[in-house]
């Protein structure tokens, strides 16, 4: 029999809404603590509610969302000139953004941009390609951002759906 499943129920929405809107934070990993809930109450809940396909498809998607810092740039570097310095430049910026200029969004995107111009015009003693990195920079931020804060709201309206679907 599964484990209280109405207030569990109850509160993994709670916790999971709270990790939805914690994903808006670029540096808060939204998707990891939906993810997480979502797993926790699975196991709890015996998988009655939650089915092992919809926490392998959960998985999955959290593992994109956790990987993309990994394999967003380097599609970054392939396609579009920034170099692998460049992209560690656009993480530490990102970071130090989000720290020094704490508005949600605003810091991180400023300090990934400046992380990836300060690097490549260091390395390349050009203005012009150190623009290019830049924006380049920003493309990958704003990708990066729309793949976290999707990926939460996927992971959420898988848990939705599988809940839905085996309430009866």
């Amino acid at each position: 029999m599964p484990f209280a499943s109405t207030p569990l129920i109850a509160l993994s929405l709670v916790v999971m809404i709270f990790g939805v809107v914690a994903s808006f934070i670029p540096v808060v990993p939204g998707t990891i603590l939906v993810w997480a809930i979502a797993t926790i109450f699975a196991v709890l809940d015996q998988f009655v509610h939650i089915t092992v396909p919809a926490v392998i498809v959960m998985t999955m998607l959290m593992l994109i969302s956790l990987s993309h810092d990994v394999w967003l740039p380097l599609i970054g570097i392939k396609s579009s000139g920034l170099s692998c310095l460049g992209a560690v430049g656009l993480t530490v910026g990102g970071l130090i953004g989000t720290f020094v200029i704490p508005l949600p969004l605003v810091g991180s995107l400023l300090g990934a941009v400046a992380g990836a111009l300060i690097v490549e015009f260091i390395k390349m003693r050009q203005l012009r390609g150190a623009v290019k990195a830049g924006t380049v920079a920003a493309k990958l931020f704003f990708i990066g951002y729309v793949i976290e804060v999707g990926s939460a709201i996927a992971v959420f309206v898988v848990y939705l759906y599988s809940v839905y679907s085996t309430a009866g």
